[in-house]
């Protein structure tokens, strides 16, 4: 279903006249490079200026803001797969407690964002927080977490694979569960151990839901650095709009 503002008949007429005669015209003004675009039909003529476009595919500052939105999208979902894939396979290889350790493992990603970016900052924080506490006492450097260049990136993946591993633990440890008994049966007959029983058997059975899960992984991940201090990783629409309209029209 289509919700919005109602087009007068006017309007629906002239997409409908476009889209029937192929009315629409597009030129564009060139001097060493393309500066305008013109769309011009039969109702008039609007030209678009590629200027800020040009520019902010050229500004450095977007630039680094896709170079690190797509590694911690790649450094995101690799550790979460990994650890996620890990937690499945040591609950499932409980004989008591699977469900106790399920509730605890899962407590990560039951919490709000917010909860979660509260507590992680009182943490870290640099002139209360517990760990930084802790590392002074063992006589060891203490940092600013999210305002060092050196571990601001690093402490924004651990978070966010701290609260999404859990996710991807519950969606394979659903995986194994579906696994027929029989199976892990014929493999301690055969013989097999943890190594050759996981590619062998969890693996092959499990590739579905894995390759699934890796392109939802992907694309939450690509999106959530949209919601990251400006400051500590460089926001793609932040960027986008600071390159286009400039600081001083934001």
């Amino acid at each position: 279903m289509i919700s919005g503002n109602h087009d007068s008949p006017e309007r629906l007429q002239f997409g409908s006249d476009l889209l029937q005669k192929n009315q629409i015209h597009i030129s564009g003004t060139f001097s060493g490079k393309m500066e305008t675009v013109s769309l011009s039909d039969a109702y008039g003529t609007m030209t678009i200026s590629m200027l800020p476009y040009v520019k902010l595919l050229k500004d450095p500052y977007f630039q680094q803001s896709i170079w690190n939105t797509v590694k911690f999208t790649i450094f995101a979902v690799i550790f979460e797969m990994l650890i996620g894939f890990a937690m499945a396979l040591f609950v499932n290889s409980l004989h008591k407690g699977q469900k106790t350790m399920r509730t605890l493992l899962l407590l990560p990603y039951l919490l709000p964002t917010v909860t979660v970016a509260l507590s992680w900052r009182m943490m870290l924080s640099p002139n209360y927080g517990i760990v930084n506490q802790v590392l002074q006492a063992l006589h060891l450097p203490v940092f600013n977490w999210f305002s060092d260049i050196r571990t601001a990136f690093s402490m924004l993946v651990l978070i966010d694979v701290w609260q999404s591993a859990p996710f991807v633990f519950l969606l394979l440890y659903a995986a194994l569960q579906s696994v027929p008994q029989g199976q892990y049966e014929a493999a301690r007959i055969d013989g097999a151990g943890p190594w050759r029983f996981f590619v062998d058997v969890v693996l092959p059975l499990s590739r579905t839901n894995t390759a699934a899960l890796f392109v939802v992984l992907f694309l939450e991940q690509w999106k959530k650095p949209e919601n990251r201090p400006a400051g500590v990783m460089g926001i793609l629409c932040a960027a986008a709009s600071l390159a286009v309209f400039g600081a001083d029209n934001m």
